[in-house]
């Protein structure tokens, strides 16, 4: 029986990398992994991240249904993320993006069935 869901995986990704040139761009996508441990020197701990590096999207607007329905400014950046691209759907909690040397929080994460697809929203703190 064909795997449905690993084709359509493939074919989302292969349709953003290679059929839409000039709307796509690379992106590093910070997965986070646990807490880091505590620097009594510093006063800091430095979270471990999972970094998943060079990841091609194609980088939209918001529409103003998704300033409505989603609660996102129109300064967020909307991303269009091949499921296949990362290990995990990424998570708005702790995970970050990091475009141009600029990291960014994730605000939301919409999927479809099958996670071949995922629309991050991504804004600075």
């Amino acid at each position: 029986m064909a795997d449905y869901s690993a084709l359509t995986k493939k074919l989302v990704a292969n349709a953003i990398i290679r059929q839409i040139p000039g709307l796509n761009r690379k992106v590093d996508f910070k997965l986070f992994v646990s807490k880091g441990v505590y620097d009594a020197d510093t006063d800091t701990r430095d979270d471990i991240y999972n970094v998943i590096a060079d990841v091609v999207v194609v980088e939209v607007k918001p529409t103003m249904q998704d300033v409505t329905n989603y609660g996102v400014s129109a300064s967020t950046k909307k991303l269009l993320v091949p499921g296949a691209s990362l290990p995990k759907p990424p998570s708005n909690e702790a995970d970050k993006v990091v475009i141009g040397g600029i990291v960014l929080n994730i605000s939301k994460v919409i999927g479809v069935p099958g996670d071949s697809l995922f629309t991050v929203f991504v804004s600075e703190t």
